[in-house]
């Protein structure tokens, strides 16, 4: 009886999230862009990156550089403790949402939980990147 349960309720949860994520999705128009990049395949139709798509691992090491700038010289420091963003808070609003002023003040943090050692391994890991990605 109580497998017969389970099985119903993994059925339900099964059903309510296939239902709510598919009423989040918005259909493409066209196929020729993603994302507001032109899309890019390879000889068997595979998507490509828009950075450097003719290089393995180029857009990777990009993102990976770009991340890693950041963290060493665009992060906001917050108002009330001196310390960057990223220790305080879990994730922030970029100057895109908030505005440039707000973003540079270090304003811009979210309520969220947050969880270090994630946020502490993600870094290690983009910057071991960037640093093994180096030409």
């Amino acid at each position: 009886m109580r497998n017969k349960i389970q099985q119903i309720l993994l059925a339900a949860l099964s059903f309510f999230i296939t239902y709510l994520s598919s009423a989040q999705t918005i259909q493409r128009k066209t196929t020729d862009s993603l994302g507001g990049h032109k899309v890019v395949n390879d000889a068997s139709g595979k998507l490509l990156s828009w950075h450097q798509p003719s290089v393995p691992g180029a857009a990777y090491a990009y993102v990976s550089g770009l991340a890693a700038e950041f963290i060493k010289t665009g992060t906001p420091i917050d108002p009330k403790t001196g310390l960057p963003l990223y220790l305080v808070t879990c994730c922030f609003e970029g100057p895109h949402i908030r505005g440039e002023a707000a973003f540079k003040a270090g304003k811009t943090g979210e309520d969220w939980m947050h969880n270090p050692a994630m946020v502490y391994a993600g870094m290690v890991t983009i910057h071991l990147t960037f640093l093994c990605a180096r030409p």
